[in-house]
C-alpha cells in the first residue's frame, strides 16, 4: 500500500525500525473482500465510545467482518432458511430451551405439591397475592395534581363498590404497566417484596376484602385481597418455582462431584490467548477441563461465550485467573447438565421448533431490512464477475455511513449470526493491519484518516485497492458522527 513521504517521516519518528517492517494492505478479509488499515480506521471513528487501542481495532474489524459476510450470505442467495442453518444460529436458544425442558421434568419428578400444601401456603400468609389499581402521582407533585388524583382514585372505589369487576377498571383506570392488563394482579411474593405502606394494607386484607384509597410514593392506590379460588393457581405455580430453585440449586451443586469435573491450572492462560487471537484459534482442542469420560475443550468454551453479550466476551481475557476458572467450571456444568438431558431423551417438539423458527425468521426478516437488502433484485445485481464484491462492499460501507450520520447504533445482528456465517465463509484479521489502523487514528486525525483512505479499484490494480467498485464510493463517515 502507497503511502506519502511525509506520513513515512511520521511513523519512523514514533516507530523507528519497526518502520520499515512490510505493512499489509488489508486489516481485516472477509469472502474476498477487503478492509484496508485507513478504512477500518474510519470504521473505529464511527463507534461510539470506542478506543484507539488494539483490542478495540480487533473488536472493529471482527464487526466489519460479520457485517460483511452477513450481507455476503444475502447477494449470494445463501440458503439462510435451511434448518441446518437455523440450528446453527438459534444454537444459544435451542439450548437454554432443552435446558428449560430439562429443569420442568427434574421439577415434576421431585416436587409434588398436594392440593393441601396449596392451601396451607395460602392460609399462612406468608406470602400474598394482591390486586391493585393505581393512579399515578409521584411524590413532590403539585398540591393540584395530587388532589386530582385522589379524587379519580376515589371515584374508582366508587365504581367498583358498585359491583364492577376489577379487573375490568384496572385495565381502563390503572397507571401500573406491569399489572394494568392483568387485572391488576401482581404475583404472588413474600411480605417485604413491595413498598412497605403497600405491604401494610395488603397484609391487613381478608381473602376477597377491599381496601380503602391509600397513598404510597407512586401515587393512589386501591387494593384487593383476591380468594384462595381466585388465587390457587398462582400459588401452586409460586410453590413449584420455589422449588424448583431448591432442586436447581441441589443439582447443580451436585454435577461436577458425580462428574468429577476439574478445571486445569494452565485454563486461564489459554482463554486469555484466545482472546487475543480468536480467528486463529476457534477450532483449537486445547484441554480446559476434564471430567468422567470427556473434556472440554477451548472451542466449546469459544461458542458458548459467543452466545453471551459481546461486552463481556471483549472483557472475558482481562479476567482474574479465580473468575476465569469459575467461568470455566459453568460452562463444564452446562455442558454435564445436557449430556444428562441428552441420556433421558429431553428434546425439542414440533411446537418448540416452530416458535424458534418463528423467532429467527423475524429476526431475519427485521435485519434485511435494516441492511436494505430486501430488493429481489439486490442478489441479481450480485451476479456478473466482480458485481458482488463490489455490490456487497457498498451496501456495508452505506450502512456505517448511515449509522454514523443518524447518531444511532448498527442494527443488532440477531441471535448467533455472526458466528454462524463465520463458519461457512473465509475470513481473516491482520494484526499487522489492525496497527497500521491505529497508526492513522494516533497520527492524523479523523479528516486525515478519511481522506488518505485509498479509493477502490479491482481486485490486483495498482494501489492495492481491495474493494471493487464501477459507482462512486460511498460518502466516508465524517469526524464527529457516532453511531
Amino acid at each position: 500500500m502507497r503511502r506519502s513521504c511525509w506520513f513515512l517521516v511520521l511513523t519512523v519518528m514514533l516507530a523507528g525500525c519497526d518502520a520499515f517492517r512490510a505493512h499489509p494492505d488489508w486489516a481485516a478479509q472477509a469472502a474476498d473482500i477487503k478492509l484496508t488499515p485507513a478504512q477500518l480506521a474510519v470504521v473505529m471513528t464511527s463507534v461510539k465510545g470506542l478506543k484507539p487501542t488494539r483490542p478495540s481495532g480487533l473488536f472493529a474489524g471482527r464487526m466489519w467482518v460479520d457485517y460483511t459476510l452477513t450481507t455476503n450470505l444475502f447477494a449470494t442467495k445463501g440458503n439462510y432458511a435451511d434448518s441446518t442453518f437455523i440450528a446453527d444460529v438459534m444454537w444459544a436458544d435451542i439450548t437454554e430451551l432443552r435446558g428449560v425442558r430439562w429443569h420442568d421434568s427434574l421439577v415434576s419428578m421431585r416436587a409434588h405439591l398436594s392440593p393441601a400444601a396449596v392451601d396451607s401456603a395460602f392460609n399462612a400468609g406468608e406470602a400474598r397475592e394482591l390486586q391493585h389499581i393505581l393512579v399515578r402521582a409521584d411524590s413532590g407533585s403539585p398540591d393540584s395534581v395530587m388532589q386530582k388524583a385522589h379524587a379519580r382514585a376515589e371515584q374508582v372505589l366508587a365504581r367498583l363498590k358498585k359491583g364492577e369487576a376489577f379487573g375490568k377498571l384496572a385495565s381502563e383506570m390503572s397507571d401500573d404497566p406491569g399489572s394494568k392488563f392483568r387485572d391488576g394482579i401482581l404475583p404472588v411474593e413474600p411480605r417485604g417484596r413491595w413498598n412497605k405502606d403497600f405491604d401494610d394494607v395488603g397484609w391487613k386484607l381478608a381473602p376477597g376484602q377491599l381496601s380503602n384509597v391509600f397513598k404510597t410514593r407512586f401515587g393512589y392506590h386501591v387494593m384487593r385481597r383476591p380468594t384462595f379460588k381466585e388465587s390457587e393457581s398462582a400459588f401452586h405455580q409460586y410453590l413449584l418455582k420455589a422449588a424448583g430453585a431448591n432442586i436447581d440449586s441441589t443439582y447443580f451443586d451436585s454435577l461436577p462431584i458425580r462428574w468429577h469435573l476439574e478445571v486445569k491450572p494452565s485454563a486461564p492462560g489459554v482463554i486469555r490467548s484466545a482472546m487475543e487471537h480468536p480467528d486463529a484459534i476457534k477450532d483449537s482442542s486445547a484441554v480446559l477441563a476434564t471430567y468422567t469420560g470427556g473434556t472440554l475443550p477451548l472451542s466449546v468454551l469459544i461458542r458458548w461465550s459467543n452466545a453471551l453479550p459481546i461486552q463481556f466476551t471483549e472483557r472475558l481475557g482481562g479476567q482474574a485467573d479465580s473468575d476465569l476458572v469459575k467461568f470455566v467450571h459453568l460452562i463444564g456444568q452446562n455442558v454435564l447438565l445436557l449430556k444428562e438431558a441428552d441420556s433421558a431423551h429431553v428434546l425439542l417438539d414440533s411446537d418448540d421448533w416452530a416458535a424458534l423458527k418463528d423467532r429467527y425468521t423475524k429476526g431475519i426478516d427485521s435485519l434485511r431490512i435494516a441492511l436494505d437488502v430486501t430488493s429481489p433484485s439486490f442478489a441479481d445485481s450480485a451476479a456478473a464477475p466482480g458485481a458482488r464484491e463490489r455490490l456487497v462492499a457498498e451496501h456495508v460501507d452505506s450502512l456505517f455511513a448511515r449509522t454514523a450520520a443518524s447518531g444511532k447504533r448498527l442494527p443488532p445482528l440477531p441471535f448467533q449470526l455472526g458466528p454462524a456465517v463465520r463458519s461457512r465463509y473465509p475470513h481473516a484479521l491482520s494484526e499487522a493491519g489492525v496497527e497500521d489502523a491505529l497508526a492513522y487514528l494516533r497520527d492524523m486525525n479523523t479528516d486525515s484518516a478519511a481522506a488518505a483512505a485509498p479509493k477502490r479499484s479491482k481486485p490486483g490494480a495498482p494501489g492495492g485497492s481491495v474493494i471493487p467498485s464501477s459507482s462512486p464510493a460511498p460518502v466516508p463517515l465524517s469526524p464527529g458522527q457516532r453511531p
